[in-house]
């Protein structure tokens, strides 16, 4: 009950997102499921691209009996995103898209975050944007074809991540500070966790105060999961949701994409623990003037579970909020950690 709660009032903001940003919608009836609504080509049904949001949201097919009419008149917006900080609208030929926000200071902070990471990595084209809707600011970014690593073949699953590993090794070069890791040991000893973490921490405590001790700081792009990273029909990637980047140990990107359930995190996260990216941690690890050991890879997932912990956006947040995103974080590689 209370899931369906949730779905019915994110659905309610999404109809109010659709109002308010009515002018850039393509005309004709709407369908709304939960945070996604879009306007069907053909009228009735979801386009491929539509599909696949709404299987990635859960929420498939919304049904045209939860339709209503909206768009304006040169309107060319036919799918609808919302985001607690974003509300997405995708152009109807799939050419580029807008992110529109009421604050300013949101787009100001994207164009810096895509002009600094577009200098490492693949990601689209950020530029500022007017619209015709009241109150709001936008950018236009350039529409990204192809599908998250998720939603890829398997057989892409190791050429993208290897891309991706070159992609984090030329960024490190910007790398500027050290992660303090006694401020985080003298919280975390203080907290109540499950038995099984607690243990996992005592028997890699030595590899994590190898990987993290002065561990270098890079501003990184932050959100690496397997939904951000995008591969193109031709094999290329492509990071998206450039929103979140904030210093960070100089691995997190390299590794954040072995954190997840998803098969394609649990293969890569496989191929990791045998050894199969040696060459390339070692390399990245020693562009950061580090050294990568081997007999520190499952210290390295877990240390990447700290430092998500202790990210600057989580730093106002009551102490037990961090230690439920170290538990949660830490969830998601229970089966790397190796512990009863």
């Amino acid at each position: 009950m209370k899931g369906l709660f949730a779905q019915w009032k994110q659905a309610r903001q999404t109809r109010l997102k659709l109002r308010w940003v009515e002018p850039e919608l393509t005309r004709g009836e709407w369908q709304v499921s939960a945070g996604v609504a879009y306007c069907p080509k053909d009228g009735v049904h979801p386009d491929a691209y539509q599909k696949r949001l709404l299987r990635s949201a859960g929420q498939g097919h919304a049904g045209r009996k939860r339709g209503l009419q909206a768009g304006g008149a040169a309107g060319t917006c036919d799918t609808l995103i919302a985001r607690s900080d974003w509300t997405l609208l995708v152009d109807r030929e799939r050419r580029w898209m807008l992110r529109v926000t009421d604050r300013p200071g949101q787009v100001d902070r994207l164009l810096r975050h895509a002009q600094w990471l577009a200098r490492s990595y693949p990601c689209p084209e950020i530029h500022q944007a007017t619209v015709e809707i009241p109150g709001a600011f936008a950018v236009r970014e350039s529409f990204v074809d192809g599908v998250p690593v998720r939603d890829a073949d398997e057989a892409q699953w190791d050429p993208v991540y290897r891309q991706l590993l070159a992609s984090c090794e030329h960024h490190v070069e910007h790398c500027e500070g050290c992660f303090d890791l006694d401020r985080v040991w003298s919280e975390v000893r203080r907290w109540n966790l499950p038995g099984w973490l607690r243990r996992a921490l005592d028997q890699y405590e030595t590899g994590v105060e190898h990987v993290l001790r002065e561990a270098p700081l890079l501003e990184c792009h932050g959100d690496c999961h397997n939904g951000n990273v995008f591969v193109r029909p031709d094999g290329r990637v492509v990071l998206i949701d450039l929103e979140r980047v904030q210093p960070l140990p100089f691995f997190y990107d390299a590794l954040s994409l072995l954190r997840g359930t998803a098969p394609v995190n649990a293969a890569l996260r496989t191929n990791y623990l045998r050894g199969d990216y040696d060459p390339e941690m070692a390399s990245l690890w020693h562009s950061a003037g580090r050294e990568w050991c081997p007999e520190h890879r499952v210290a390295s997932l877990l240390s990447m579970a700290l430092a998500h912990a202790f990210r600057p956006q989580f730093a106002s947040a009551a102490s037990h909020k961090r230690r439920d995103k170290f538990v949660g974080a830490s969830e998601k590689l229970r089966s790397a950690l190796r512990v009863d």
